[in-house]
Parts: C-alpha cells; sequence; structure tokens
C-alpha cells in the first residue's frame, strides 16, 4: 500500500514531508533503504531524511538562546511587578 493512502499520512504536505513520503514509496516502506538509498543520482537524495541540508546549523543553538535570555533583562516581569 503506498504511504498516500495511509489514514494517519497528515494532511498539512509541507515540501520535506513530500519528499521522505515519496523516498518511503520508493523504497517499498523500508526506512532502512531509505537511509541507506545508493542512488546518489536523485534529485531528492539529500531531502530523503526529511530534512533541508542547506539550513544544517541554523537554529537550535539552545545554549546560546539560554545565555541571550540571561543576559537581557526582564521587561515583562519588571512591568507585571509595577502594575
Amino acid at each position: 500500500m503506498s504511504d498516500y493512502n495511509r489514514p494517519n499520512y497528515p494532511d498539512k504536505r509541507t515540501p520535506l514531508r513530500s519528499i521522505r513520503y515519496f523516498c518511503l514509496d520508493c523504497t517499498c516502506g523500508q526506512q532502512v533503504l531509505v537511509t541507506d538509498c545508493p542512488d546518489g543520482a536523485c534529485a531528492l537524495h539529500p531531502y530523503r531524511m526529511g530534512r533541508n541540508p542547506a539550513r544544517a546549523g541554523q537554529g537550535g543553538n539552545t545554549d546560546a538562546l539560554q545565555k541571550y535570555r540571561e543576559a537581557r533583562p526582564n521587561t515583562v516581569k519588571e512591568h507585571s511587578e509595577s502594575t
């Protein structure tokens, strides 16, 4: 059965999710085969894991975010205490 006909297939399909499901359909639903896909000539090969390689390293740096939050003044808290 194709993944497109599954009842749990999400209604909102992002391009990366669509590529992931296409790759799963191409490998007959075998996730291991998607990971070990030997077809490097496929245009979708870099996106097969549902991630965009061009965005690698962007966002998700929780340590830097935590340091930023600790360093900035908490204006919301100060405002709520004064009222």
